[in-house]
């Protein structure tokens, strides 16, 4: 076994009986081994936000969705992050881009441009402009508890990923506008969705290699295309 770290003792110790590791620490190992239960594509969307600051423009927010079936993703940069801008990228960034009726849920956090407090204590779920432009078109709204982020783990994992391989080689390139920009994320997402070869489960089930394919379902659309 290998104990070379205290935090492999502590699990290890907490794996044999003696209860060393929090609340926190218990619930985010739980939630690895746990898969979000979407048994077709847009069954669950998970969606958040962050923000960035990028050269000649300064803070800009990038709101990022993720299939949870097929890992499919959709990124856009905006100037502010409002209930405005959320539908604004669900409605002509997701939605008109896709079959009518197929998402059925999306997942956020708490965040203003998603939820509202105030409304919740006024037992008034409904009355957060995104919430009821979700309801008008048919899609339920989830949100995850306050501080946990490993919920929402797939859009979370694919933040990490555009940071990572798009954002790290970029930050000291100038952008003129916002538009220059999504025009270079928006490529690189058709290639995440389209040439990059995944590995996920439920892709492998499928006999999928890319999102776009499954999400898309190719297999047995080949008319389907991608805009």
């Amino acid at each position: 076994i290998n104990l070379n770290s205290r935090h492999k003792r502590r699990l290890w110790a907490h794996q044999n009986g003696k209860p060393e590791l929090t609340r926190k620490e218990i619930a985010i190992l739980s939630s690895k081994n746990n898969h979000v239960e979407s048994h077709n594509p847009g069954d669950l969307v998970s969606i958040d936000t962050f923000w960035l600051n990028i050269k000649d423009l300064g803070k800009v927010f990038q709101y990022t969705a993720c299939d949870t079936y097929s890992s499919y993703g959709w990124a856009k940069v905006y100037l502010t992050k409002t209930a405005d801008t959320s539908i604004d990228f669900v409605k002509n960034h997701m939605l008109k881009n896709m079959p009518e009726g197929k998402l059925k849920r999306i997942l956020s956090d708490q965040g203003t441009e998603f939820y509202s407090a105030r409304h919740k204590q006024a037992n008034d779920l409904v009355n957060h402009e995104f919430t009821k432009f979700l309801i008008t078109n048919a899609i339920v709204h989830s949100v995850t508890k306050v501080a946990h982020p490993w919920t929402n783990g797939y859009v979370e994992r694919l933040n990490q990923t555009i940071w990572q391989e798009f954002y790290l080689c970029r930050l000291n390139k100038p952008f003129k506008s916002v538009n220059e920009l999504n025009y270079e994320l928006r490529k690189f997402m058709t290639e995440y969705n389209w040439k990059r070869i995944h590995s996920g489960y439920k892709l492998v089930n499928g006999d999928y290699r890319f999102p776009g394919e499954a999400f898309f379902d190719l297999i047995e659309n080949e008319d389907c295309i991608e805009f």
